[in-house]
């Protein structure tokens, strides 16, 4: 009989350590998921304060993310550095105002041997947001595909441009938020050259959506160039966004 209450007893710790085991696994794991997570980027603000970048829960159509002091814990206005930690020197600068990027930026495929390679090159200000995906190479960066998204009078225009060997695919959606019911159009066009595309930019049907700023931030960002793309950096203070 005492053997049986022993091996009853037994069996129950093991239960108890087992179901404990598993109670420490979930607390670890849920810790975890709770921080920030490190791709070995830092953002330090123009007088070193380390600026946490957050996923917004409710993000606009435009923006997910958002820039805090984490001193603070308020949005953050002025120069990002951009760093990393397998590079010595800043590989990057932002603009945040009102802990929203405003102006150029990039994103990063891979950083290895203390070379950058950005994989897209952002321009973004409050009604506007262009974005060029780049393969970059060592003495090349060719564009895969650009997109252009903007806002006139609650309006929501997108253009998203894929280049093939051949041939240039355009898709073109409007959205309308003026309407109780949602309205999305959507257009597709081919041009078998970028001097057909800008010309479409260019178009009387564009002209009250895409003004003469716009077409020149296109340019700037390879929209209608085979040249390599020049990689726009923010330097000196939120002002000077070229």
């Amino acid at each position: 009989m005492d053997q049986l209450y022993g091996d009853i007893l037994r069996i129950k710790n093991a239960e108890m350590l087992k179901f404990l085991l598993i109670i420490i696994v979930i607390l670890i794991s849920s810790k975890s998921s709770c921080q920030e997570k490190n791709y070995g980027y830092t953002f330090l603000g123009e007088n070193g304060e380390r600026i946490i970048e957050k996923t917004s829960v409710t993000p606009s159509s435009m923006y997910s993310n958002y820039y805090i002091d984490s001193s603070s814990q308020k949005l953050y206005t002025g120069i990002v550095i951009q760093m990393h930690e397998s590079v010595n020197k800043p590989i990057d600068s932002m603009c945040i105002f009102n802990g929203v990027l405003d102006g150029y930026h990039k994103d990063y495929e891979s950083i290895i041997w203390n070379v950058k390679y950005p994989k897209r090159i952002n321009y973004i200000n409050q009604n506007k947001r262009f974005g060029v995906y780049i393969r970059n190479s060592l003495s090349d960066s060719t564009r895969a595909w650009c997109y252009l998204k903007l806002f006139r009078d609650n309006v929501y225009y997108t253009y998203e441009i894929e280049f093939k060997k051949r041939r240039i695919k355009l898709k073109r959606a409007r959205r309308d938020d003026n309407l109780e019911k949602l309205k999305l159009e959507k257009d597709r066009f081919r041009f078998k050259c970028l001097d057909e595309l800008e010309e479409y930019f260019k178009s009387e049907g564009e002209k009250g959506i895409i003004s003469d700023e716009i077409l020149d931030k296109c340019r700037r960002l390879g929209f209608f160039s085979n040249e390599p793309i020049e990689e726009p950096i923010i330097l000196g203070n939120c002002n000077i966004k070229e």
